[in-house]
């Protein structure tokens, strides 16, 4: 079950981000899985999932679906219409989940194919190559 993270944790991403991001514990209270992220401060009807894990023996069993659909429900609920992630070019494990979470790739201006997928060649910076991957909501 997806939990609010505590915003008194001593990492970055939860002190700063600490309302639009989730963890997921199993029954034992061990990390399932967790996700950062956050709406832009330029376009507020948009969101990015800036991190998203989950376990590596947990894998398969709906924990990123669940930790998603939270993110979403309350992005939507802030106004937000639509939510990114951007993933390696050259991962198709991830593009390929993000996928299966309802994200499609981004094949608009500035795009190329890469590894058979639109991308963006150098995103980051040079040989940096990233896939956009976005959801309506």
């Amino acid at each position: 079950q997806p939990i609010p993270v505590d915003s008194r944790s001593n990492d970055l991403w939860f002190q700063h981000f600490a309302t639009t991001s989730w963890l997921a514990e199993t029954p034992g209270g061990r990390l399932a899985g967790f996700l950062v992220g956050f709406v832009s401060e330029d376009r507020p009807t948009e969101a990015r999932i800036h991190l998203l894990g989950t376990s590596p023996n947990l894998r398969r069993r709906g924990v990123a679906r669940r930790l998603v659909e939270e993110f979403t429900v309350s992005m939507r609920q802030r106004g937000v219409t639509r939510v990114s992630a951007v993933a390696e070019a050259g991962d198709p494990v991830a593009i390929t989940s993000l996928e299966h979470l309802g994200f499609r790739p981004f094949a608009g201006p500035g795009t190329s194919l890469l590894y058979g997928v639109p991308g963006f060649p150098d995103y980051d910076r040079p040989g940096a190559d990233r896939v956009l991957l976005q959801r309506s909501l």
